[in-house]
């Protein structure tokens, strides 16, 4: 919102260098705009619905056990629920995905205009849709040179326009975006943290040792199962070996050595993620077809991930990306006349401020520039990116010792939890 609130018109995005101004959802936002915060997400919603029957097209022809396991795989997958709800471009990113690698898969000329579409709505919907686009150009290049794929006019009818295009939303967008910002966690955690939670396992938090331990031998276990069910996949002597070994392994690690960002999510991943899932949804049914071990690998694996994903969606309808109705209730409460408030992620903080506040607003935010000693806070906000995180009793802050009155939660990979802490010389109501 804070994006489109001052374009003139939809062009000006182009010049919004901002590493949140994903172009296709900044379009509609601009469309909708001012409008009431549901009317964001009515079409990443549909298009989440949508992404469902497009899933099931793409499956049409698999056995009845694959398409159930791969559909209850997207439709139950926390990290898909998470991001393809909210209104940051997420649900298009999906749907595009799944409906370019059905006119990949097709060797027919006409498909190619459906391929160009789903990539150019893939990469506007998110830039790292360009995961996808590097993998399908090079799984294409390998086939043709093995002469088991496409011809080598059609690979350049299929490819070329969509190179062409990604080189000219570079040139005009793409250099000058800036570096994206938050929490500054190594990128080991965030692997972990992908591989881990993508699959019902939880966070890793190095704070809690046996937690921890946990949370890497799961996903290492992961990391081990998607790699066997790779080289399974080359066994069949499916072409789509190639892609999945592209799409989730060696793009992914080629793009944070190369690129080394200085911070990086879990949503990056968010295309590796989908593709995992459509390659476990065949390999867990082969599976269970390979004997006792086999069978009851995959039927005690299948258990604790989807306990696993109803733990966190259960988690997410209690407590959603944060319970930021704090922030509502903090300005819209005036038993306590004007309350200072502090935190150690200002930025973040005032912008929840900025987008609730309106006239009536009788609190204020009190930046941390000010250096007046009886501007001082009544109220402190720490937050961590943590699921399971714990604030201590006390903190120190500016020679001022607050108590912590109360600990927001959140789901969990977006958002915050939030430690609401109080000074002990203010005697102001809580909010």
């Amino acid at each position: 919102l804070l994006i489109v609130s001052n374009l003139s018109s939809p062009l000006a995005l182009l010049q919004n260098f901002s590493d949140n101004n994903h172009l296709l959802n900044s379009l509609q936002m601009f469309y909708l705009f001012p409008g009431p915060d549901w009317a964001y997400h009515i079409l990443p919603t549909a298009t989440s619905i949508l992404s469902l029957s497009a899933l099931w097209y793409l499956l049409k022809e698999k056995e009845p056990a694959v398409q159930i396991t791969t559909v209850a795989l997207f439709a139950l997958s926390f990290p898909l629920i998470v991001h393809t709800t909210e209104a940051r471009g997420y649900s298009f990113l999906l749907l595009a995905l799944l409906s370019s690698l059905i006119f990949f898969q097709s060797q027919k000329k006409g498909s190619a205009f459906g391929f160009w579409l789903s990539s150019v709505f893939g990469i506007l919907s998110h830039y790292s849709f360009l995961t996808l686009t590097i993998s399908y150009l090079v799984t294409d290049t390998v086939l043709s040179a093995k002469k088991a794929g496409k011809t080598l006019p059609l690979l350049l009818v299929f490819h070329l326009p969509v190179l062409c295009f990604c080189a000219l939303l570079y040139l005009l967008h793409l250099q000058y975006l800036t570096p994206g910002t938050g929490p500054l966690t190594s990128h080991f955690e965030v692997l972990a943290n992908t591989l881990s939670v993508s699959f019902g396992g939880i966070e890793l938090d190095s704070r809690t040792p046996l937690l921890g331990a946990l949370t890497l031998s799961y996903s290492v276990a992961i990391a081990f199962l998607l790699l066997f069910g790779i080289r399974d996949t080359f066994k069949k002597g499916s072409s789509l070996g190639i892609f999945f070994l592209l799409s989730i392994v060696i793009v992914p690690a080629a793009t944070i050595m190369l690129w080394q960002p200085r911070v990086l999510f879990p949503r990056y991943f968010l295309v590796s993620i989908a593709c995992s899932y459509l390659l476990l949804g065949s390999y867990l049914p082969t599976l269970v077809r390979r004997g006792a071990p086999g069978k009851t690998f995959a039927l005690l694996f299948g258990f604790i991930l989807f306990s696993g994903f109803l733990f966190q969606d259960s988690r997410f309808l209690l407590y959603a990306r944060g319970e930021y109705d704090i922030a509502r209730d903090i300005l819209k409460d005036p038993s306590s006349g004007i309350a200072r408030i502090d935190s150690d992620h200002p930025y973040r903080f005032l912008t929840v401020f900025k987008h609730n506040c309106n006239s009536s607003c009788q609190k204020r935010f009190l930046s941390e520039e000010a250096s007046s000693v009886s501007a001082q806070s009544n109220w402190f906000v720490l937050q961590d990116h943590h699921t399971f995180s714990e604030f201590p009793p006390t903190l120190a802050q500016d020679e001022r010792l607050y108590q912590l009155y109360r600990t927001y939660r959140h789901a969990g990979l977006s958002g915050f939890t939030w430690g609401l802490y109080r000074n002990n010389d203010d005697q102001s109501s809580a909010p």
